[in-house]
Formats: structure tokens, C-alpha cells, sequence
């Protein structure tokens, strides 16, 4: 330390020693932080293990990660909460900065988007609150976070579809919670490393700890059940760049070298076994049209929840060249790029892009160089898994990243100042980085933000925005799920009741509009059908709006609607077959036939097929 670093005022080496010390004050790895991470980290995986088989997994999810990511920021340490009376500094690391700046830019990007990305609003905002909360709070306490997090929720998780084999499930049933076996594989790659470190840094005076840490170990078999290639694959690269940090002696790195082998022979014996050539087929159709979608987009995107609009336009302009039969083969309703960083562009950007890619790299950076290896094998694990899925989506994935970006060494700092005076102003704490103190060269200059205070409620105001549309799109959901069996006057009642609860949802709007249908009311139809096209893009709204068309008469409006659905699917048998039938009613019997011999090439033998001849 320099003569000018140890000559300072009294007031001034407090408040630099606030800055450097980071988790290296013995104070911040105190029993109660600890415990206090294990609590919030238990009631986060709780919380993301919730399940309602009426409604999508991540719906109650997205809801209840909101009111802990509350609750979290509600209970920040009076310490870091209250410290401006004191002079101090809070650090937020540049990862979880970067994280928070994405889910602004996301939900900025609404204002010029079509405004469907609400749902995955709350997904990014729920753990950008959680992320800013666990910022404020010590190192040692988001560590413990983010371990309990990840040993309860992966456990939690492998246990559910543990006891699914068991009980007979098979495939698409094997999701412990999760909604489907692909999202569990997500699961289990970022909450493993996590795990692991967990269940080898469990105090031996600490019964809870040792418990919920032992809850790593059905995450392996469950991982062979759940038989996603991408999550094996992430967990294979994790374990690779992890083993090849030479800084680390090889002993610590034992739970990992496991995950290596398993991952890494498992991955071979999935990918081999099952196809994952002509899987792959599919994801570079998706990855080539999103490619060309984020260059369309640039430089700012489309907003967010744009992507299934621009796909189903591309993919069309893509599939007219081809034969009606191959382009009906080849057809995808792709609602996500099953890539977050080409679907992420699209949406918003190239700031969105560099955003993401700041906060996962900074956050391996800073834990690699810290020693922090689960931490950085879990973000490590993400970025690969975000390269052939959606994992960005997924609250349950989402939420333990969002902690490890949190609890990232603070070396390179967002800092929010404040104070009174010289005492710990910005202009005092940037004179404390050019003195020669410990560590100066790896920390950049602090920027004075505002309060913990103002972050605390600037955060819980998020929360409060997001809360009811989460809240909402859960409830919406739930009444649409049971109109699907009730009566067909009992389901008018409910779609509607449901529509006033979720007025974004464009599955409400097509359900209903359905079941107008279903009644024989096309007026009512339409205008359900026609709000449910501007939210949810598929091509049975196209064919739904022309079947009700048809039923008022009127086939030219029919025909229009036909040829819309056939501009996004040109394999459409259904559309081709309406479409020929408004055609006749118009009197223009040649392009009728030319539909029809379409249609044939899809599906030869289709009865629809001699029955409209017969007409």
C-alpha cells in the first residue's frame, strides 16, 4: 500500500475500505448473511417449483418469483439499505448492471414492438428484481442465495420426475414441474454446478445445509431422464472450461470433473441414440429464418415478443419457392428461434444483444478469475443452452442465473454513492482508486447512481407494475382452461370472463372466437378472431377468420383470409381446400382446381377431398 493510501483521514480509509473489501470482510461472512441467503434462496426455489397443471408451468412461476423478488428487496439489510448516514459505498456487479439495463431495454422496446411480449416481461423483469436485491446484499450472503436456490429447486425438480418414472410416466410426461422434459434438462444444467459446490461447501456443523445439499444427487438420473441434448451439452462445455483453469488445483474441482464425465458420456449416448441429426435438421431451418429475421430487425429490433410474426413471414417468402408437399413438410410454427441470442436481436437489437452478452461473459469472467467455478459453470452452461433453446424465457432457469450474475466478485463495479460533503462523495472515492490501494488496477471508477433507498423502491415499483400483469395472464388462464370442458354456454361465459381478466392473451381471444364458431355466431367470431391475429400469430386463425366468413356468405372475404394463411404456409392443406371452396361459391372454378390439386399433393386420400369433388 502507498504512503498517500495509509495517510488518509479517518472517514475517507472507512469509506475506501468499503469499496475494496468486497466479500473480504470477515463481517459480511457472518452466520446471519448466510442464513439469511439460505432462507431467500429456499423460498425462491419453492416459489419456482410452483405447479398448476391447468395453466402453462412457467405462468405461476413468473407470478410468484415477482413476490419473492419483492419480498427480497423488502428485506434488504438495514447495512446496505441505510448506509448514507454512515458514508459507504454499494457495489453492483457489472454482470447483474447489464442484466437490469437488458430488461429495461426489453421493456422500452413494447413502446415499437406489437406489444406481445408482455409474458416474457415478467419473466426478465422477476429476475432482474431478484438480481438488483441480491446486489445489495453481501457476497457471502447471494453465494448462499444462489447455492439454495439451485440444491432446492434442481432437487426439488429431480425428485418430482423421480417419482414420475415411478409411477409410469413416460416422454412428454417426465417434467417435474417444468412443463416438459427439454425446460427440466434447462433446469438441471444451471442449478448442477451450483449444486455440487453446495454439497462440497456444506459447513459440518450445519445439519440443514448438509440435507438440502445432498439434494444434488437425483439431479443426475433425473438429467438422463429428462434426455435433453442441449441441456448435456451446455453441462459438458461447463465442465470443460471449468477443468482447464489452471489456477485452480485439480482436487477442487472434483464435483465438477463428475458432472464432466457423466455429461460428456451421457451427452454422446443421447445424442447418438436418438436422432439428433434429424433434430438438428429442423433447429437450422428456425436458426437460418431467425438469422435472417435479427438482420431485417437491426439496429434496434422489432420489440419484444415480435420474433413468431417475423418467422411466420419469412418462413412463408421461404416455402413458396419450394413443391406444395415439401413446403407442408417443412413448415414450422416456431413461437421462439430455440436460440436466445438470435431471438433476443431480433427483438432488441443490437443493444439487447451486446447487453446479454456483457452480462453472461462479464459474470464468467469475474468469477473465473475470483475461483468462483459453479458460479461460472452455471452462466457457462446458460450461454450454451441459450445457443439451441430458450432458457431466457423460463423463470425457473432465468432465476438461478440471475443470482450467480449477482453474486459475480464486485471487481469490476457499478457503485452507487452517495454521501455528505467529501466525507464519501464520488469525488472522494474516485481519489481512493488513483492511490495505490490494493487492487486499484482490476476496479474501474465507481458512477454515483442514487441511494440503496431509491434503488429499493425504484425496484419494488417494478415489481408492483409486473405483478398484476403476471397475476393476471395466470388467472386468464386457468378460466380458459376450464371453459375447455364445460358446456358450450357455460364456455362462452367463461372465455369471455376470461378475455376481461387477460385482455393480452391471444389464446383466449382464438378460443373464444372458436367457440362462436362452434355456436354458429360468425359475427362474434370474427371480432374475437380478428383481436386474437394482432396478439397470437398462427395460421388456424387465418383459416378460422375465412370458415366464419363462409358461414355469413360472404366468400370473397373468405377467399382473402384463405390466401393470408397461405402467404405464411403455402403447404396448408386446410387452406387450400377452404380456399377452393369460396373459390367455386365465386364462380371461379379453375383456380378452384388448381387448389384442390394442392391439396392433393399434401394429402392424397383426404375425404374432404371427394366430397368437395362431389359438390
Amino acid at each position: 500500500m502507498s504512503a498517500a493510501g495509509t495517510s488518509r483521514s479517518a472517514p475517507q480509509a472507512r469509506c475506501a475500505t468499503t469499496v475494496f473489501s468486497g466479500s473480504r470482510d470477515p463481517a459480511l461472512r457472518a452466520g446471519a448473511a448466510g442464513r439469511r441467503g439460505w432462507v431467500l434462496g429456499i423460498a425462491a426455489a419453492i416459489a419456482l417449483l410452483a405447479w398448476d397443471p391447468a395453466v402453462p408451468a412457467a405462468d405461476p412461476k413468473r407470478a410468484l418469483l415477482l413476490v419473492v423478488a419483492a419480498a427480497a428487496l423488502a428485506w434488504t439489510p438495514p447495512r446496505a439499505r441505510d448506509r448514507s448516514a454512515a458514508g459507504a459505498v454499494v457495489e453492483i456487479p457489472a454482470a447483474a448492471a447489464a442484466f437490469l439495463a437488458l430488461a429495461v431495454l426489453a421493456a422500452c422496446s413494447l413502446a415499437w414492438g406489437n406489444g406481445g411480449g408482455w409474458r416474457d416481461l415478467t419473466t426478465l423483469g422477476g429476475a432482474a428484481v431478484l438480481s438488483i436485491a441480491a446486489s445489495l446484499r453481501p457476497r457471502a450472503e447471494v453465494a448462499a442465495m444462489a447455492r439454495a436456490t439451485a440444491s432446492v429447486l434442481g432437487g426439488g425438480a429431480a425428485l418430482w420426475v423421480l417419482l414420475e418414472a415411478l409411477t409410469g410416466a413416460r416422454g412428454l410426461a417426465l417434467h417435474g414441474g417444468q412443463g416438459n422434459p427439454n425446460w427440466l434438462g434447462l433446469v438441471l444444467a444451471v442449478t448442477l454446478p451450483l449444486s455440487l459446490s453446495a454439497l462440497v461447501s456444506a459447513r459440518r456443523g450445519s445439519r440443514g445445509e448438509q440435507v438440502l445439499a445432498l439434494l444434488v444427487l437425483p439431479q443426475i438420473p433425473a438429467l438422463l431422464l429428462a434426455q435433453s441434448r442441449t441441456a448435456w451439452v451446455a453441462l459438458a462445455a461447463a465442465g470443460v472450461v471449468t477443468l482447464v483453469d489452471t489456477r485452480t488445483p485439480l482436487r477442487r474441482n472434483a464435483s465438477v470433473a463428475l458432472a464432466l464425465t457423466l455429461a460428456i458420456g451421457a451427452a454422446a449416448t443421447v445424442v447418438v441414440a436418438h436422432g439428433a441429426a434429424r433434430s438438428l435438421d429442423g433447429r437450422i431451418w428456425i436458426w437460418r429464418l431467425a438469422a435472417r429475421a435479427a438482420a431485417d430487425a437491426l439496429p434496434f429490433g422489432d420489440g419484444l415478443g415480435a420474433f413468431p410474426h417475423r418467422f411466420l413471414d419469412l418462413q412463408g417468402e421461404a416455402l413458396a419457392g419450394l413443391p406444395t408437399a415439401e413446403a407442408a413438410r417443412r413448415f414450422v410454427n416456431a413461437t421462439t428461434a430455440h436460440n436466445d441470442w438470435l431471438e433476443i436481436t431480433v427483438e432488441t437489437g443490437l443493444p439487447g444483444l451486446a447487453l446479454l452478452a456483457s452480462a453472461i461473459i462479464a459474470g464468467i469472467v469475474a468469477c473465473r478469475r475470483a475461483g468462483a467455478r459453479a458460479e461460472a459453470a452455471s452462466l457457462i452452461a446458460f450461454g450454451v443452452a441459450a445457443l439451441a433453446d430458450s432458457p431466457l424465457r423460463q423463470p425457473a432457469v432465468l432465476a438461478p442465473v440471475a443470482l450467480a450474475l449477482a453474486s459475480a466478485p464486485r471487481t469490476v463495479p457499478i457503485t452507487i454513492a452517495w454521501g455528505a460533503g467529501e466525507l464519501c462523495s464520488p469525488r472522494t472515492i474516485a481519489r481512493g482508486f488513483g492511490r495505490g490501494r490494493v487492487g486499484a488496477p482490476t476496479l474501474a471508477p465507481p458512477i454515483s447512481i442514487c441511494s440503496p433507498r431509491t434503488v429499493v423502491a425504484l425496484g419494488l415499483a417494478a415489481a408492483a407494475a409486473l405483478l398484476p400483469i403476471a397475476g393476471t395472464t395466470w388467472l386468464g388462464a386457468r378460466l380458459a382452461s376450464q371453459a375447455r370442458d364445460a358446456d358450450p354456454e357455460r364456455k362462452i361465459a367463461l372465455l369471455a370472463r376470461a378475455a376481461e381478466v387477460d385482455p393480452r392473451s391471444g389464446e383466449i381471444a382464438f378460443a373464444a372466437g372458436v367457440a362462436h364458431l362452434e355456436r354458429s355466431e360468425p359475427v362474434a367470431a370474427v371480432a374475437e378472431l380478428e383481436r386474437s391475429r394482432a396478439l397470437l400469430p398462427q395460421i388456424a386463425t387465418d383459416v378460422a377468420i375465412g370458415n366464419a366468413h363462409l358461414i355469413m356468405g360472404d366468400a370473397d372475404a373468405a377467399a382473402t383470409a384463405y390466401r393470408r394463411a397461405l402467404r405464411r404456409d403455402p403447404g396448408s392443406f386446410r387452406a387450400h381446400t377452404n380456399l377452393a371452396v369460396a373459390l367455386r361459391r365465386l364462380g371461379r372454378d379453375d383456380d378452384a382446381e388448381l387448389h384442390l390439386r394442392a391439396a392433393r399433393r399434401i394429402w392424397p386420400h383426404h375425404p374432404v377431398l371427394a366430397e368437395i369433388a362431389e359438390r
